[in-house]
């Protein structure tokens, strides 16, 4: 059996093969950004390149058909010399009601204008559940939430909005049953296949870790788990280092310790998925230079300060008090100067109130919730000829996808509230200024206010 301590398996399992010494199947549990790149590494130890080609058989989630795959794993290959079968997303058995975590893919994308990445991820999600859009858009609010298992915090609005420009879902192909796949990936197994013949790699974000398939997979090859550690605040942290580390080594760079330690206060060493967003784009900014320094990461600070700055507003918009508390917190403890955090709130308010104001006075510019291209094809115009030649300093020069999120926002703010909170600013300014009291304190009551009297 290999699956006492899946924590510790990796290294040892990438070990032996760097030594020839192969598994019939390896299993890698955690996201995809997490998992490929050690994917990546054993597809090198295990074909050479002039192979893959011929030898390396994909096939990915709900598309895939049992047959194909037990095909791909029986014969031997055309070309001579080992196959390897990698199967990406496999599909259970029981469609399981997707996490809190899952939707947060859908909506990160959403909020960085990546339509295409938030598309494919709630694409994901649905397949899993058997849902196609269409079924989601007819529903009744209660029902499409507790279909989706949508988080309760976040507007139907917004996966509705992503769904109405969404095709239809594939259909599945004849012979696609989970719990089939899984039945004769077991019967495989228990052929004892040689490794030498065909090798069997999956890759899945989550596993119970219990039954007969997992026993039967644990006994022919190791089961990684590569998401992070829990619960051991020193063993997480030493973990993303280790991490930070390999990833930076895996393209040919050294990262110094300092820089390590910069870089794990400034994003956190639990969510692997962004450290690992953060170590790329890292990276680049490296370009030719052999080695990641202090400098490289008090660069990539400040473009990560202004996305926190975002974040800061949009949970503001969303009348999300934790996570506003949460991103004034990080900022704050990063050295941003409590006046420039203030600036950022004063100028969001601003926003909201021409655009509620531009609502109000044009309702039919946007009378259902638009795509975002149907708001820069349709709105916008009409709302830059509601500012005239001189618009405010509020929104000259922002975004149309700025505006999108915001206009997203506009129906929690009253204008009378706005309008209250406006006038509030010079108070409150005075507050930070002069010292009397905590700029901390000053900047979460205020927050509080835009938040629980919308």
């Amino acid at each position: 059996m290999h699956n006492k301590d899946e924590k510790n398996q990796m290294p040892s399992a990438l070990a032996s093969a760097e030594k020839g010494s192969f598994f019939p199947v390896y299993v890698f549990v955690g996201e995809r950004p997490l998992t490929a790149p050690h994917v990546r590494k054993l597809l090198y130890l295990l074909l050479p390149e002039g192979e893959r080609d011929a030898n390396l058989h994909v096939f990915a989630g709900e598309t895939m058909r049992t047959e194909d795959i037990i095909e791909a794993l029986h014969n031997r290959s055309l070309f001579g010399g080992r196959k390897v079968i990698l199967i990406q997303d496999l599909p259970l058995p029981h469609k399981a009601a997707p996490s809190e975590k899952a939707w947060s893919k859908v909506l990160s994308a959403m909020d960085a204008g990546d339509e295409d990445k938030a598309k494919g991820e709630a694409i994901r999600i649905l397949g899993r559940l058997g849902v196609s859009p269409e079924d989601v858009k007819g529903l009744p609010e209660s029902s499409a939430k507790k279909l989706l298992a949508w988080p309760e915090s976040e507007p139907l609005t917004r996966i509705l909005s992503l769904l109405e420009g969404m095709d239809p879902l594939p259909e599945r192909p004849s012979g696609h049953d989970a719990q089939a796949l899984q039945d004769s990936l077991m019967t495989w197994l228990s052929q004892n296949p040689d490794p030498a013949d065909a090798v069997l790699i999956i890759e899945v974000e989550s596993m119970e870790k219990k039954g007969r398939f997992f026993a039967a997979l644990s006994k022919h090859g190791p089961i990684m788990d590569v998401n992070p550690l829990a619960g051991d605040k020193k063993a997480t942290r030493e973990s993303a280092a280790c991490f930070v580390r390999e990833r930076c080594a895996e393209r040919g760079k050294k990262i110094i310790p300092r820089a390590v330690d910069l870089l794990l206060d400034l994003v956190g060493d639990t969510d692997r998925v962004a450290l690992s967003a953060e170590v790329e784009k890292l990276l680049a900014h490296a370009g030719e230079s052999p080695a990641i320094d202090v400098s490289d990461v008090e660069a990539l600070s400040l473009r990560h300060r202004d996305e926190e700055v975002f974040a800061l507003t949009e949970a503001v918009g969303r009348q999300d008090l934790s996570a506003a508390f949460s991103s004034l917190c990080r900022l704050l403890d990063q050295g941003i100067h409590p006046l420039a955090l203030f600036q950022a709130l004063s100028v969001f308010l601003r926003r909201l109130l021409l655009l509620r104001a531009f609502l109000e006075e044009t309702p039919d510019a946007c009378p259902r919730t638009p795509s975002y291209a149907e708001f820069t094809r349709e709105v916008m115009p009409r709302f830059t000829s509601f500012l005239g030649s001189s618009p405010h300093p509020a929104v000259s020069g922002l975004h149309p996808y700025a505006l999108y999120k915001i206009r997203e926002y506009s129906g929690k703010f009253s204008t009378d509230r706005l309008l209250t909170l406006i006038n509030r600013l010079p108070s409150v300014d005075l507050e930070l200024k002069g010292g009397a009291s905590s700029a901390r304190l000053v900047l979460e009551k205020f927050i509080m206010e835009s938040i629980m009297t919308t």
